[in-house]
């Protein structure tokens, strides 16, 4: 909801001491990093906090670094591009367990 209505996050990001090691053996801990990420993104867009060149590039950083290390199992077997005229405005992505992704669906 806080990236469909432009507005930060309902909770204070700051208390989350998490420290990213891109180490993680286990999929739930990067799909929880994943999350984490996505949440300093928000934060950093629509929070209070003024933005600043080195925060953003902070958080590309770590977003990159996250991509680069994934895990396998965060790629998905299937990817289909969206399509506007099909009415799919989402990238169609299929994954071999539901802690990888959500699947996003639009229907007349």
């Amino acid at each position: 909801m806080a990236m469909v209505h432009q507005r930060p996050l309902r909770c204070n990001m700051d208390c989350f001491n998490v420290e990213v090691t891109f180490d993680a053996k286990d999929d739930a801990t990067w799909a929880n990093w994943a999350i984490w990420l996505c949440g300093r993104i928000i934060h950093y867009c629509f929070g209070p906090t003024e933005r600043s060149w080195e925060a953003w590039s902070n958080l590309n950083q770590l977003m990159d670094t996250w991509e680069l290390r994934k895990p396998q199992a965060f790629v998905p077997f299937f990817y289909k591009e969206r399509s506007v005229q099909d009415k799919q405005y989402f990238p169609m992505m299929y994954f071999f367990d539901r802690i990888h992704g959500t699947l996003f669906s639009t229907r007349d």
